[in-house]
């Protein structure tokens, strides 16, 4: 072959080696761009599927709050802003992304008139109420036919926020759907409201509550026993903020689906900062859906390549450039270039195996530590560094037990070594999980921590890894929870409810061990004069300062605790009946050396105490308390500040015991209605009355076998056991029926007055106003056709309370009556103060006042008296003419009495008119 061949040869064998390497380089760029793309979308998927646990836990975490906040609502008798205000505040500490927690009560009308008092008298007297996203004074929801949804509690407490305080939720239909939805499922409820009021997020998630201890199971229950809604507003933005490497620049979208595959979009977001973005990569989709509760949640990310990622692109450009310039040179430096880039791609892998490992350390919220098989420490992440107080590189291959004391949380046990703890923690159930870290600034953590072990390829046992979860907030809202159920708010006395189990023990031990031990059952004498005369803040105050005497005065095994109100009870552990007296007649002693003092006034205390020997033979804890209560109450009949002892066959106890019978009874005769009303016409003695005639409305109880029980017989019973605001209310309701249909049936009768008797109770209770006036407003009813008869006696027991509902019927139109008049010895001075217009004379002194000299002069004096004040007055019992002839003459303008009308059925009205 000739040196030309060999040349053409030469040549064309280069240009073919040219081109075959050409065609090589290229195949490798596509397949690198290929690898290229392929690793931004893994990094892109295991990135969203972190960020979609990260939000999955950050919203089951907010409604592990909400299930929080309904265990205290659940746990409490009242709920208040003094006892949800402190743990929202760490909520919302806690879980940043989380802007406010409020509380939504269902409410009444009458409910709603005492919401709209209370505001007013705290310094609100403009307050009004506001349907859902109204801010107008002008504008008011219907709450006073039906019940309302209204904001009564919201933190934190801002101007912006204070804005939704007295909102009606229930007017906005969207709101009413979500909280049957939550209702329905028994589950949380997330949405977005489409309401552009400026001071209200429109992100919110909520949770139903209920009347009761427990969460009702049917849906029929949770519909009917619905109390009201705890709702959290979430910042979104803060709950989709991650502290992860750059990768690709995010947009987010957040949608419900309900249960007929129908999306509701409730957040989007879009990273409009192109600069950075790749365009040769495209855009990288993925879509992940999670539970929250019964309600189906999609997270929708889209991400953009940064350029970042087109580094290896330009390194292949270089490879290409530089093997095609090589290749004629060296085919062995080609092979060395390729078995380097074995290597480096070998060296990737590792750093993105690595890298994955330190973003999923770096991002979790348990805090991780590695050591070596002698347990010195290999790793901690962030976490732990916060949890320890240390970092890495002053703890790296030190023993953890140098650095970090453990202690168990229920003994202080110190721990040693936490992995051999928790190692066998996970064999034996007995061991608690929950330590206590002592971290270096004093402040203990409390911890849960699990332990595994670390193998190598083989199966050998390399190191351990033990993971902690700070439950520092879990456990103190436990203890919260705990101390709130079983103790007094007022006084950090132990409650009514702890007090009993404590009482089912030591009745326990005695029926075991044979021991003895007693109860005292403490009522306060005259505590409402207290309330009366100072308010209420001096009353708390008063009983928060018995509270403290009354522990100084027990050994620490005794109980002492407040039941309700201004009763207290005390357990005294092995102690005789008269040890017990003993100590009942000392408390009653140091009670009473207290003088209360309070803007300058100082009260005498003094207490009732009925003491009870709790022995083997005492059946049930309900007869035990039963026992005390007629003892104390016994001791209160018996003239007060004074200590009684129950005895089975004492005559007081049996007459209390008596009355105490009455109470299911009378119970049973209102759900049943049994009681019925009777009228008794009050006559005008004059020509120029107005009104010309009066009805009085009273009760009667008819039996079965046609006999009636004697109101003197269970009023006694039903004031002893607070029955009177209710059979008070039956009364009102049942007579305004009648009245109704009388004066719709026929022609108003203008000239007539009837007269509703109202106890002492009743006078007491705030509410009974808003229930008054929301009846006339429901049977129609003129308010100056209605007149409220009280007696003398429960108005002066009763001053400043019986002023002011007085005054407030007084504003309504209706008139008001002072029953039994000159049975006190105070009459005539509280007459002067009080705002009646119509005096009822008692009727022992009109009954015989034709014979008795004495009785004609007290009638006379009480109508000169009536004249003077410009006041009615009616004569009662009035049982013969002669006494109608002198009442005449003496100018009383009314009468009543057997004489003129014995008390007829009250249907009979209808008759009349």
């Amino acid at each position: 072959m000739t040196v030309k061949q060999r040349t053409t040869v030469s040549v064309s064998t280069s240009v073919l080696l040219t081109i075959g390497s050409l065609v090589i380089v290229l195949c490798v760029g596509f397949v690198a761009f290929f690898m290229n793309w392929e690793k931004a979308n893994e990094q892109f998927n295991y990135r969203t599927k972190t960020i979609v646990q990260t939000v999955s836990q950050r919203l089951a975490s907010a409604d592990a709050a909400l299930i929080t906040l309904i265990g205290l609502s659940q746990a409490t008798e009242e709920l208040n802003s003094a006892l949800l205000t402190p743990i929202s505040e760490k909520l919302i500490e806690r879980f940043p992304f989380i802007t406010s927690i409020s509380y939504l009560s269902l409410l009444t009308p009458p409910e709603i008139e005492s919401f709209l008092a209370e505001m007013r008298n705290n310094g609100m007297p403009q307050f009004q109420l506001q349907p859902f996203g109204s801010h107008k004074a002008d504008t008011l929801p219907d709450c006073f036919t039906k019940k309302c949804l209204i904001t009564t509690f919201i933190e934190p407490l801002e101007p912006k926020t204070a804005r939704q305080i007295g909102m009606d939720w229930w007017s906005d239909q969207r709101f009413r759907t979500m909280i049957f939805e939550a209702v329905t499922t028994n589950g949380p409820a997330l949405a977005s409201s489409n309401s552009a009021i400026e001071f209200l997020n429109p992100h919110m998630m909520l949770r139903p509550t209920y009347f009761g201890n427990v969460t009702p199971r049917s849906l029929a229950e949770r519909q009917e026993q619905l109390s009201g809604v705890f709702l959290l507003t979430i910042d979104y933005p803060a709950l989709l903020e991650f502290k992860l490497e750059p990768m690709s620049e995010l947009s987010y979208s957040l949608s419900i689906i309900d249960s007929n595959g129908e999306e509701q979009n409730i957040f989007n977001t879009e990273n409009t900062n192109g600069s950075n973005r790749s365009l040769m990569l495209g855009t990288l989709e993925q879509s992940q859906t999670f539970n929250l509760g019964n309600q189906n949640i999609r997270l929708d990310i889209i991400g953009w390549p940064i350029k970042d990622e087109l580094r290896p692109l330009s390194v292949l450009f270089s490879m290409v450039v530089t093997a095609v310039l090589l290749y004629a040179f060296s085919s062995i430096w080609l092979n060395r270039r390729l078995a380097a880039a074995e290597r480096s791609a070998a060296q990737e892998q590792l750093f993105q195996e690595k890298d994955k490992a330190d973003v999923t350390l770096q991002s979790i919220g348990d805090g991780v530590i590695t050591t070596d098989i002698a347990f010195r420490i290999t790793y901690i992440n962030p976490v732990a560094e916060i949890l320890l107080g240390r970092t890495f590189s002053q703890i790296k291959g030190r023993f953890i037990s140098e650095i970090a004391p453990f202690r168990t949380k229920e003994s202080g046990q110190v721990v040693e070594n936490p992995f051999t703890y928790y190692m066998g923690a996970q064999q034996s159930r007995n061991t608690p999980t929950h330590l206590v870290l002592a971290h270096p600034s004093g402040r203990e953590i409390s911890i849960d921590c699990t332990v595994s072990h670390l193998t190598n390829r083989v199966g050998n046992t390399i190191g351990s890894v033990l993971v902690m979860r700070d439950v520092s907030l879990e456990s103190e809202l436990t203890s919260a929870l705990a101390y709130q159920a079983s103790h007094d708010a007022l006084t950090g006395l132990l409650n009514r409810n702890e007090f009993e189990n404590r009482l089912k023990e030591m009745l326990e031990s005695s029926r075991i061990q044979k021991s003895q031990h007693a109860l005292c059952y403490i009522d306060l004498d005259q505590f409402k004069l207290v309330n009366d005369t100072c308010g209420h803040l001096a009353g708390d105050n008063l009983l928060k300062q018995l509270a403290s005497i009354l522990q100084a005065q027990m050994r620490e095994m005794d109980v002492v605790a407040r039941l309700g109100g201004d009763e207290f009870g005390v357990l005294i552990h092995h102690c005789g009946l008269d040890r017990a007296l003993e100590v009942a007649e000392r408390l009653k002693q140091v009670i009473g050396d207290h003088r209360f003092k309070w803007d300058e006034k100082i009260f005498d205390v003094h207490a009732s105490i009925g003491v009870v020997q709790i022995t083997h033979d005492i059946d049930t804890l309900s007869d035990l308390m039963s026992a005390a209560d007629l003892a104390c109450y016994t001791a209160k009949d018996m003239g007060r500040d004074t200590v009684h002892a129950y005895q089975p066959n004492d005559k007081e106890i049996a007459h209390r015991h008596s009355q105490m019978q009455w109470l299911p009874r009378i119970q049973e005769a209102l759900h049943n209605n049994e009681f019925k009303l009777v009228t008794q016409r009050i006559v005008s003695l004059q020509n120029n009355t107005d009104p010309h005639e009066i009805y009085e409305f009273l009760l009667r109880w008819p039996q079965g076998d046609g006999s009636q029980v004697s109101p003197g017989i269970f009023i006694p019973a039903a004031e002893r056991y607070d029955l009177m605001r209710n059979i008070d209310r039956w009364v009102v309701q049942n007579a305004f029926s009648l009245i109704e249909k009388v004066h719709a049936e026929y022609v108003p009768l203008r000239s007539r007055l009837y007269s509703i008797n109202l106890s002492g109770q009743s006078i007491g209770d705030p509410k009974l106003a808003g229930f008054i006036s929301s009846q006339l407003k429901r049977y129609n009813i003129t308010p100056e056709l209605i007149c409220f008869e009280i007696t003398e006696t429960s108005a002066i027991a009763n001053y400043s309370t019986a002023d002011e509902f007085i005054r407030q019927m007084l504003t309504i139109g209706c008139q008001f009556a002072l029953d039994d008049f000159g049975s006190g010895l105070s009459s005539f001075g509280y007459l002067k103060q009080l705002p009646v217009s119509l005096l009822k004379i008692d009727g022992q002194f009109v009954r015989d006042m034709a014979k008795d000299p004495v009785d004609r002069v007290m009638v006379r004096t009480i109508q000169d008296v009536a004249r003077a004040l410009k006041l009615k007055t009616i004569a009662e019992w009035v049982e013969d003419e002669q006494v109608i002839d002198l009442l005449r003459e003496i100018g009383i303008d009314y009468a009543q009495g057997f004489h003129i009308e014995k008390p007829q059925p009250a249907d009979k009205l209808l008759v009349l008119s």
